[in-house]
């Protein structure tokens, strides 16, 4: 006899601990050679034989003394010491007899020889708490599968508990209406199967022990519950003696389609059209079966696991939840939701709701939109947050960081709380996902992907950009503000079907839908040349009788215009000229125009913002003026005009980035060369203009 074991520990010393002492003549032992005993009996993995530092004790024998200095066999009521000697109770001696009986045939004995014994536990169980009756007795009637009559005639008879049962005789069996030799024969066979007799005589058997008892005995005997429901329904699927071999294989059959035990799963329907019989006879077989396993503790402990697993991870996809399922050990077959529907509803109440996440135009050929399941309206409310913040992302970038839309939406960055969630978008078809941690919706319309469309006019100018042209042009739009990385930048072209290598993106030669503006902006650098002065600017826009309200936005904060030293300006991807720039510089010198449009800024002695500058033809065909840098986060938004609070239809002037618009409304009655003077109040934004 050796002892295989993959871990050696007080557990599982406590078997060959008592039989070594059990192999000793006088059942009494030294800790030295029990020590020596049990290393010639264990075949001891090569940890186990490492010498512990600064000790004579190597890890096997240290733990050998554990037991004894635990006192792990002694609190068992197995061992007791005296005189030196570790001796074995009455009940260690009734286990070591037990434990040589049933091991005696094995060369090797592993810790699931020993687990598998059928009454070890109960053994232990009935010297820890120095029982006079065998533990099993406490088990329930109903926890084991006899056929109704059979329980039926027990209830009648009072009997709850095994205890009970087998202080029964014969008679008392016979005596009942409706009993007989076939019903005494099944209790007979289930005694005799559980090693135990009618006619017993049961010391402290009495209502004070069982309740002091059960509870304990339960709590034990939960520990070695399963939680895998395939292997319980597997092992309840038993063919009666009256069933006929065809039948029971028919029976199988449907109970492993409604179950998918071998991964399928038929809905009643079909199983009814292959065997012909009506839905209604397979509902019937499916919740006798339910009926006859739900009173089980295994059961039903198995099955509180599992919807408290469940609970705690929606919403959930039912791609996802199949594999936790199976990587949780609750079955060993993926269960789609109809299934774990069926399942639950039978064994309790399915309380959940199914919501497929709303989704835009044709995504794909092959496109699945995966079903989730959330057990309440909050969850589904949750979903639909993330993936509309998504989609308004994604426009707007081009992409989402998952990190950063958590925190912008629930202001937490704490995300074990939205880890299933990540898992079931980054296997959903509706996402793409770049990395770990950033993904794209793949339903939003390419026509209103600010990026993309950035990127399709840059390479209207160009044939070729490169991501840093491409990053900053980003950057300059005043309604983007923002890049993604370069590296990100590169996938989400490739995404895109745009042509790109680790440098550049290529123009793949297709029209591009532009606006006016824009097509306006490209014919004045065409016309012009590459590098323009600001002045420049206004004056062609002035001679095409364009709105000169709108070329300030394109010049300074557009994605196609790149801004220069001293107001000069060329399209982004221009090569860049030194002397076309000093050339274009020099414009105002060259054309005798007075550079005369600064503008001052102060505060006044009522907390309020004056602003001066001089009119001319430079201001109005501009139709802004940019106010100090200093001054820019102190006014920005929406201001009325006027200080009259009641005046309806009242104008709005816009200041944003530092730059007032519309500015020739405000001065319309001064004539150039006049200084304007603007003042500012807060709370509410009040805009008044005047004559300095």
């Amino acid at each position: 006899m050796k002892f295989v074991f993959r871990n050696v520990s007080d557990e599982t010393l406590i078997a060959p601990a008592i039989i070594t002492i059990f192999d000793e003549s006088e059942k009494k032992i030294t800790t030295t050679n029990l020590i020596n005993k049990l290393r010639n009996q264990f075949d001891l993995p090569e940890n186990e034989k490492k010498l512990l530092t600064g000790r004579k004790d190597d890890v096997f024998s240290q733990k050998v003394r554990n037991i004894k200095s635990h006192k792990t066999l002694e609190k068992m009521n197995l061992i007791y010491e005296a005189n030196n000697y570790i001796w074995l109770t009455e009940h260690g001696k009734n286990l070591g007899n037990y434990l040589k009986n049933n091991l005696k045939n094995l060369d090797e004995i592993k810790e699931k020889n020993i687990d598998d014994l059928k009454h070890y536990k109960n053994l232990i169980f009935k010297s820890t708490y120095n029982l006079k009756f065998n533990p099993f007795y406490l088990n329930k009637i109903s926890d084991f599968d006899l056929s109704l009559r059979c329980t039926n005639i027990l209830k009648k008879l009072k009997i709850i508990y095994i205890g009970d049962l087998v202080q029964l005789n014969e008679k008392n069996i016979l005596k009942e209406k409706n009993s007989g030799i076939k019903t005494l024969n099944e209790i007979k066979y289930f005694l005799k199967d559980h090693d135990i007799n009618f006619s017993s005589i049961i010391e402290d058997w009495n209502e004070e022990n069982i309740k002091k008892y059960r509870d304990l005995f339960f709590l034990k005997k939960k520990k070695n519950f399963r939680l895998n429901l395939d292997q319980i329904f597997r092992e309840k699927i038993t063919q009666k003696e009256k069933i006929s071999d065809m039948s029971f294989k028919r029976y199988s059959e449907v109970i492993n389609r409604r179950l998918a035990l071998d991964g399928t799963f038929l809905s009643l329907q079909e199983i009814g059209e292959k065997y012909e019989v009506t839905r209604e006879r397979i509902r019937q077989i499916s919740k006798n079966f339910f009926d006859k396993i739900k009173k089980y503790d295994e059961v039903q402990y198995a099955f509180n696991r599992l919807l408290k697993y469940i609970k705690s991870n929606t919403p959930i996809t039912e791609k996802v939840l199949k594999n936790k399922l199976i990587e949780n050990n609750f079955f060993d077959t993926e269960k789609s939701l109809p299934c774990l529907r069926n399942i639950i509803n039978n064994l309790g109440k399915f309380d959940f709701d199914v919501i497929n996440l709303p989704y835009h135009g044709n995504i794909s050929d092959n496109f699945d939109n995966d079903t989730f399941l959330v057990k309440d309206k909050s969850e589904q409310k949750t979903l639909l947050k993330i993936l509309s913040v998504s989609r308004k992302y994604t426009q707007k970038y081009s992409y989402c960081n998952f990190p950063k839309l958590i925190f912008d939406i629930y202001k937490t960055n704490n995300l074990k709380k939205y880890e299933v969630i990540k898992t079931c978008l980054q296997q959903h078809d509706l996402f793409f996902w770049f990395d770990e941690d950033n993904y794209t919706v793949l339903d939003t319309k390419e026509n209103r992907n600010k990026i993309i469309n950035t990127l399709k006019k840059l390479l209207f100018i160009n044939k070729k950009i490169t991501y840093e042209v491409f990053s900053e042009a980003l950057l300059n739009n005043y309604r983007l503000q923002y890049s993604p990385p370069k590296a990100l930048l590169k996938q989400i072209c490739i995404l895109n079907k745009f042509k790109c290598d680790d440098d550049y993106i290529y123009s793949d030669g297709v029209s591009v839908d532009l606006g006016n503006l824009d097509l306006a902006i490209i014919k004045m650098f065409q016309e012009n040349g590459d590098f323009l002065h600001m002045y420049q600017c206004l004056e062609w826009w002035g001679i095409n009788h364009l709105n000169t309200g709108s070329l300030g936005p394109h010049l300074y904060s557009h994605s196609i215009v790149k801004k220069l030293d001293d107001n000069v300006f060329c399209l982004y991807g221009t090569k860049e000229d030194l002397e076309k720039i000093e050339y274009a510089k020099n414009y105002l010198k060259r054309n005798n125009i007075e550079k005369n449009f600064e503008v001052e800024c102060l505060w006044g002695s009522n907390q309020e913002i004056i602003i001066k500058f001089k009119v001319n033809k430079f201001v109005r065909l501009k139709n802004s003026i940019f106010v100090p840098t200093q001054f820019q986060d102190y006014i920005m938004g929406d201001f009325l005009l006027n200080a009259d609070l009641n005046q309806e239809n009242r104008e709005v002037f816009k200041i944003y980035k530092g730059i007032i618009y519309n500015i020739n409304k405000l001065v319309k009655n001064l004539n150039d060369n006049e200084t304007a003077k603007i003042i500012l109040s807060f709370n509410p934004n009040i805009i008044k203009v005047e004559k300095a």
